[in-house]
């Protein structure tokens, strides 16, 4: 009778002719591991299948350097493990971060003509800059309506890294081009659009969609 290949073998199968179907395998076995340890930790099932990728593609990229004799669930169980908690301390600062940004936004209204809420600007931007830095080329962030920072947008961009947020309802710009003359479907409008303001042409001074 022909037994099912181990966990090791299919790994070894993969590092070395790179077989798709051998690393599919793999995932299939390991997955609702990998998935009930991100549950576990972060609560946040949307994060759990994120933190699965990770993991993930950590063991693609080191499958060539693993021992012989790894004991591969262990393995992908302490990967997982560090990818969660990675990830909630992230949310923890981003959460920390527009607490503060609410908080002296709040401050900001009952006592305009304060520093806080420029001090608290620039701590956000930093903070969102430092969550973003670990983000490759060709992936997406989805930044809220109640942050635009052109110049943080622009460095994205530069980087092949896709980004979409909301637009104000202020935001000065011109239409370049128009990439649908109607409604389709859900989609409103689809414009290549310039900033207008000499402040945000200055950070971010290309066109974008």
């Amino acid at each position: 009778m022909e037994t099912s290949p181990t966990d090791v073998t299919l790994l070894a199968e993969f590092a070395r002719t790179r077989d798709g179907l051998a690393f599919q395998e793999l995932v299939k076995r390991c997955l609702p591991m990998v998935v009930g340890i991100a549950l576990r930790k972060t609560g946040n099932p949307e994060a759990s299948n994120e933190i699965a990728q990770n993991t993930f593609s950590i063991l693609a990229r080191k499958a060539a350097t693993l021992p012989s004799d790894i004991v591969l669930g262990g393995w992908i169980h302490r990967v997982a493990t560090i990818e969660a908690a990675d990830f909630n301390r992230k949310e923890y600062r981003r959460r920390k971060a527009m607490k503060e940004f609410k908080e002296a936004s709040d401050f900001e209204r009952a006592n305009p003509g304060t520093d806080a809420f420029a001090e608290l600007l620039h701590d956000l931007d930093s903070a969102m800059a430092a969550l973003s830095a670990a983000i490759l080329a060709g992936e997406i962030v989805v930044f809220d309506k109640a942050y635009v920072d052109f110049g943080h947008l622009f460095q994205l961009a530069q980087r092949g890294v896709f980004w979409v947020t909301r637009a104000k309802d202020n935001m000065a710009c011109r239409v370049v081009k128009r990439l649908i003359k109607k409604r389709e479907g859900n989609i409103l409008r689809d414009d290549i659009i310039m900033l207008t303001t000499k402040r945000s042409k200055e950070a971010f001074p290309q066109t974008f969609r």
